[in-house]
């Protein structure tokens, strides 16, 4: 019963930390939080326990750590990888390794959504492990099915996923500028227009992969001249902008 309730709490309490702005609030709440949800896994893993677990630690990661800490950020992708496979296991969306197409649908998507997301940011800091690189299949495979099925889920995330994908790969690896692009003109797109994590993507990967810096500036100063709403996308957009004040910073090193 306790684990029922604590699932339902975190499920309705999830828009409230979405909404937050103060990230140093957010910084500071969120671990808690997320050792709670482990100790109440201990007793029962409920898909919804599952599921913001791994948005969780996977977002704690992005948001957080990795530009800090890639070691550590490394430790929270993995947390977040482990729950979100024991999740679409559980879901039968994947079996003997291999994702079961028909198992997928736009309401369980979101499933195989978060666990691409944190295998992404997994293979982004751990580009030196080939055990880990072998994954690059897996989130091209998982990328172009969710964007068959659910594209618009979390505010056109599955297109910046791909697009990021895409440009951020040597073209004799299987990357592709072009497809790159038309993922992420889709990204800014409705639902997606506002969110500034898709713009942020978008001019950090193929912006400077293409060496467009006009594209790169006009990104960057799309979401510095944003003015964050107390909506369900404040923390992620309040990320999205300390994210470009230090990818500014940097502009020199890119072009």
């Amino acid at each position: 019963m306790a684990v029922n309730q604590f699932s339902t709490i975190i499920d309705d309490g999830m828009p409230a930390i979405f909404s937050e702005d103060d990230l140093n609030y957010a910084r500071e709440a969120i671990p808690a939080n997320l050792k709670l949800m482990e100790i109440m896994m201990e007793t029962q893993k409920r898909d919804s326990l599952l599921l913001n677990a791994s948005i969780g630690f996977c977002g704690y990661a992005f948001a957080f750590l990795e530009d800090e800490n890639p070691s550590r950020a490394s430790s929270f992708y993995l947390k977040g990888l482990n729950y979100s496979d024991e999740l679409i296991r559980k879901n039968g969306i994947i079996k003997d390794g291999k994702i079961i197409p028909e198992k997928v649908s736009k309401k369980n998507a979101k499933y195989l959504f978060w666990n691409t997301f944190c295998k992404s940011g997994l293979v982004n800091l751990n580009k030196d492990n080939p055990d880990i690189l072998s994954k690059l299949g897996e989130i091209e495979e998982a990328g172009e099915l969710l964007i068959k099925i659910n594209p618009e889920y979390f505010y056109n995330s599955a297109y910046s996923l791909m697009g990021s994908y895409y440009a951020s790969k040597p073209k004799i690896l299987g990357g592709k500028l072009e497809k790159a692009l038309e993922y992420f003109n889709k990204a800014i797109l409705p639902p997606g227009n506002d969110f500034l994590l898709n713009h942020l993507l978008y001019a950090k990967t193929y912006g400077i992969m293409s060496q467009d810096e006009k594209l790169f500036d006009e990104r960057l100063d799309f979401i510095l001249k944003y003015e964050v709403k107390k909506d369900e996308k404040a923390l992620f957009n309040k990320i999205a902008i300390e994210k470009t004040k230090k990818l500014k910073e940097k502009k020199d090193e890119f072009f």
